[in-house]
């Protein structure tokens, strides 16, 4: 039998999030735009409507933006979580799902084990260019088959 692939990656470039982040966020200002000329004519109450649809999608677009460089490692058991720039930083233990796969670019999300205090699910955005010669082994670690947890078994027996 073989073992589970053990891999590791820092994710810094960002680049093809943050353009569709752009793209699908000038998509929707345009919509907004057409939408509230059309109903400038009639309805002017209509305009403020869409004028704060559109603030409101610009600042979930600039919320998006922002990412800060993280560490992933999966050891053949379990992922770990970290930033790579905060030194003595602990790594967050937990389990990753593939969300979006469309070949050179994932969009994972990162699910931490326990629940703390600050530590939430994160969206992880991964593209081939930033781990080139990891890339095969990302992949094929996360969507290796895990061994059941004994507790998983025991609710199964």
């Amino acid at each position: 039998m073989q073992g589970f692939p053990a891999v590791q990656v820092t994710i810094r470039d960002y680049s093809i999030w943050r353009a569709g982040t752009l793209l699908l966020t000038a998509c929707v200002v345009a919509a907004l735009c057409g939408w509230a000329w059309q109903w400038f004519r009639v309805d002017s109450r209509m305009t403020w409507l869409a004028l704060a649809v559109m603030t409101l999608a610009v600042g979930l677009a600039a919320s998006l933006w922002r990412a800060v460089p993280v560490g992933l490692k999966f050891d053949g058991s379990s992922w770990l979580l970290w930033n790579p720039d905060r030194e003595g930083g602990e790594p967050i233990v937990g389990e990753v799902e593939v969300c979006l796969d469309l070949g050179a670019w994932m969009l994972l999300r990162f699910v931490p084990a326990a629940k703390r205090a600050g530590v939430r699910s994160r969206w992880l955005p991964v593209q081939r260019s930033e781990v080139n010669t990891r890339w095969h082994a990302l992949r094929c670690a996360v969507y290796s088959s895990r061994p059941a947890r004994r507790v998983d078994a025991a609710t199964d027996a």
